[in-house]
């Protein structure tokens, strides 16, 4: 939903996205987690490839249909769909991702055959050269819709695609419940990090500080108010729990670093303006 949410055209809220590539996932007899994964990557490397979300959704389905007309089994769908997805961003379709779908989905290979009305034979050649751009996958597949769908709606319906409808409606059913319990722990890991990190540091401290108290010092380390190591080690965990959420207040180790060497520069500077 987040990264759905990053390349979102504003056509659409993020929900009816959501939904647009259910009804797609549906009607393609495909999974939604793994429909909505690669519009969601194709949707932010490969946006300028896409005039819209509705295009790339439409994209998206086609493709899924290919899948059924070759006949492809899961495994090969999730690896011919992450070539195809790396081929996308890139801009061009070449070498390992090529060979992926030819392999896996040589249906998506004779389409962009037919659309450039040459052998299917020449496109490795073609590929090598560069010559074979996102743009031209795009436009084939869109262009040959009618044909894929018809294709399509000739293939009987599997157990293995009935059972990918029907993780899609429980899905669907359960996403509010799914999306509660996820913003619930969130928003508890939020609020302890800082107590948990404390306590990492505290019990670090005291680990370290009881392993050198075994030796020489051990005696007069328990003749001070019985053992002070634990309450120095909750100190420790106590400062350690501030600074953590004042540098996650600030945005993260790397922002925080940058403003202190900021602030030893500013100092640097007044002293040699002074």
């Amino acid at each position: 939903r987040a990264r759905l949410d990053l390349m979102n055209d504003g056509l659409q809220t993020t929900e009816e996205l959501q939904d647009m590539i259910m009804k797609s996932a549906n009607r393609s007899r495909a999974s939604y987690l793994s429909t909505a994964d690669a519009v969601a990557k194709m949707g932010i490397t490969a946006k300028d490839a896409f005039s819209s979300n509705q295009e790339l959704i439409d994209f998206a389905e086609l493709v899924n249909k290919q899948f059924t007309i070759s006949g492809t089994e899961a495994a090969g769908i999730d690896a011919a769909m992450l070539q195809l997805t790396q081929a996308m961003g890139s801009g061009v379709l070449r070498g390992e991702e090529l060979n992926s779908i030819f392999e896996q989905a040589p249906t998506i290979i004779q389409t962009i055959a037919d659309y450039l009305d040459v052998p299917i034979g020449k496109i490795r050649e073609m590929a090598s050269e560069g010559k074979i751009t996102s743009t031209i996958v795009k436009n084939a597949m869109l262009a040959s819709a009618d044909e894929i769908n018809a294709k399509f709606e000739s293939m009987p319906m599997t157990f293995a695609q009935v059972w990918e409808l029907a993780k899609n409606i429980a899905i669907e059913t359960l996403d509010p419940i799914i999306t509660t319990i996820g913003e619930g722990a969130q928003w508890i890991w939020s609020k302890i990090e800082p107590v948990f990190w404390g306590l990492a540091g505290a019990v670090l401290f005291y680990a370290v500080a009881t392993w050198i108290a075994d030796g020489a010092a051990k005696a007069f380390f328990t003749t001070l108010l019985h053992n002070p190591i634990f309450w120095i080690a909750l100190a420790v965990g106590v400062l350690i729990a501030i600074f953590y959420k004042l540098i996650q207040s600030i945005g993260g180790v790397k922002v925080a670093w940058l403003t202190l060497t900021n602030w030893i520069q500013i100092g640097v500077d007044w002293i040699k303006i002074a």
